[in-house]
């Protein structure tokens, strides 16, 4: 893994995070790497907004993280499969940690 690019990174943390158990702390970690690498980084790059959203999801940011899905939205143009894709692993994610509920916000911006 290339820890200077944060789609590989991203998805380690979430295999962690869904592994569970004490490999919960090294998603947490990597989630915690990406905000802090590329979080001040605004700009229209879809895949990097959405990765560093998905960050503050699986650090439990729930509303942090649906405001900068709501901006990625806006400022990327996400095309349809850019939303789907992002919508299954996050819909899955949820599932293994029940927090379904919690994240009905961030689902619905990305339909």
């Amino acid at each position: 893994m290339n820890i200077e690019d944060y789609y590989p990174v991203i998805n380690a943390a979430y295999i962690y995070m869904m592994i569970g158990g004490s490999k919960k702390k090294k998603g947490r970690k990597l989630a915690q790497y990406i905000i802090t690498s590329w979080g001040n980084l605004k700009d229209n790059n879809w895949w990097r907004q959405a990765t560093i959203a998905e960050a503050q999801l699986l650090l439990g940011d729930y509303l942090e993280s649906e405001n900068t899905f709501k901006e990625a939205v806006e400022a990327g143009k996400p095309d349809k499969f850019m939303l789907e894709t992002t919508r299954e692993q996050i819909k899955i994610y949820s599932v293994i940690d029940k927090i379904e509920t919690k994240i009905e916000g961030i689902l619905k911006i990305l339909n």
